[in-house]
């Protein structure tokens, strides 16, 4: 349940944590969340063509639909459902690991290296936090819970996640490089 939390808001949460604790001044700090920003935003709308394209439906239509998809050997269960409501527009690509993937590779960019110990802190009240020792762990993770929450397949969190890793490459060979 942890990654159910809007990931712009957690990660630019997270991300303002890791800029005080690095002592990074006003031009750095203005620099890092402007490539998170925009690289999470590419993503995002590359990721929206991509659903609009594939239309690829979510496992419970998939589950509960079952006996209606042309394969004798697949059974629906009109009964399935997810953990949480499953979202009313398609699963490919993950929206979620389109920006996990974005934010995260961009952050390693930034910062030249993937290892950097880190905490997310989940919404409410709790603070439920998550230690880190990689910004690319946490990509691991939110594929995983998507998939446990049962509102995708690992293929679109997987390639959602590529799909941000690819954004946050080009971003950082062509865009606010350092002065």
């Amino acid at each position: 349940m942890f990654f159910t939390a809007n990931p712009v808001e957690m990660y630019n949460r997270t991300f303002r944590t890791i800029a005080g604790d690095r002592g990074l001044g006003l031009v750095k700090q203005a620099r890092l969340f402007a490539s998170l920003n925009l690289a999470g935003a590419d993503a995002a709308i590359g990721c929206w063509d991509d659903k609009a394209h594939w239309s690829f439906w979510r496992p419970i239509t998939a589950i509960q639909q079952g006996d209606n998809d042309g394969n004798p050997r697949t059974a629906g269960d009109g009964n399935w459902n997810s953990l949480v409501p499953s979202p009313p527009y398609p699963d490919h690509p993950s929206g979620y690991n389109c920006a996990t993937g974005a934010f995260m590779h961009t952050a390693k960019s930034f910062f030249g290296r993937d290892k950097v110990a880190f905490n997310l802190v989940g919404p409410g009240a709790a603070g439920v936090t998550r230690p880190y020792q990689r910004f690319t762990d946490v990509i691991k993770d939110t594929i995983d819970a998507r998939i446990w929450l049962g509102i995708h397949f690992r293929a679109p969190d997987v390639q959602g996640a590529e799909l941000g890793e690819d954004v946050a490459r080009l971003l950082s060979k062509n865009f606010l490089e350092p002065r």
